[in-house]
């Protein structure tokens, strides 16, 4: 084999072997690049689905604050002074519910769980309502409830309000099979006389369409909406279950994928 035949035979081989590292640069670039977006979107779902959760969680405590302002009549139509030592009739304490708060229904029950007062929707509550509410309520009454009787019975003291009420207040996600809502149990404070021997305070409040917008749009999450357990769940979705533990459905939000901009 002549000098010539020998070189050019080199070169075909050094071509070759560049290729082979070119494209073995190429696929480790690429999958690099995939990895790296993955690992970013996986980063950018995990902190979306960390703020809904937030949002979940941001909304029960604002309400359990709420419902104990208005368990102690601490609403803004009274001061604190009238609230804690005035006789005024438990009615008027509640007013706060429906005047300055967002709750649907209120209601005030005795040790039997009988509708002592409340409101529904601005009108006087009923009984009938209220039983109709009951299965999706219970456990949080009788949590509220058993949290009372340990404070009693271990002698703490019952303290200032709404303190008191808020400590001891129990809240969840409810499904009434008609749209997605929160519940709120409070105990009553002791040491504030409500004349009819009220024990609990329920409150209930409606999450529409038209308020899990408002979450997203303020949790930077884009649309968030509710599907029922019977509906077609996407890849990312916040589980919601109720006070039993049981399933009711899930927040799914406008996710983003930076990664694919990579």
């Amino acid at each position: 084999m002549s000098f010539q035949s020998r070189s050019s035979a080199f070169v075909r081989r050094a071509f070759i072997l560049l290729g082979g590292i070119i494209a073995c640069v190429v696929v480790l670039m690429t999958w690099t690049l995939f990895s790296l977006a993955e690992e970013t979107n996986r980063a950018a779902i995990r902190d979306q689905l960390a703020r809904l959760n937030f949002a979940v969680e941001a909304e029960l405590h604002s309400a359990r604050q709420e419902l104990a302002i208005i368990a102690s009549g601490q609403s803004g139509r009274y001061s604190a002074d009238d609230s804690q030592f005035s006789s005024k009739p438990l009615d008027h304490r509640l007013q706060g519910a429906w005047h300055y708060f967002r709750f649907n229904s209120v209601y005030a029950l005795d040790a039997a769980s009988r509708v002592l007062s409340g409101a529904e929707f601005g009108v006087p509550a009923t009984q009938i309502a209220f039983d109709h509410v009951h299965p999706f309520v219970g456990n949080l009454i009788a949590d509220a409830r058993q949290s009372r009787r340990l404070a009693t019975q271990q002698g703490q003291e019952p303290g200032a309000s709404p303190g008191y009420e808020e400590r001891l207040s129990r809240a969840g996600l409810i499904h009434d099979g008609f749209g997605l809502g929160l519940a709120v149990v409070v105990p009553f404070n002791p040491l504030l006389s409500n004349q009819v021997g009220a024990e609990v305070l329920v409150g209930v409040r409606a999450l529409p369409a038209r308020t899990l917008a408002e979450i997203g749009v303020r949790y930077g999450l884009g649309q968030v909406d509710f599907v029922g357990v019977s509906g077609s769940v996407p890849s990312y979705a916040l589980p919601i279950a109720n006070a039993r533990g049981d399933n009711i459905g899930y927040l799914t939000w406008d996710y983003s994928r930076p990664g694919s901009q990579l």
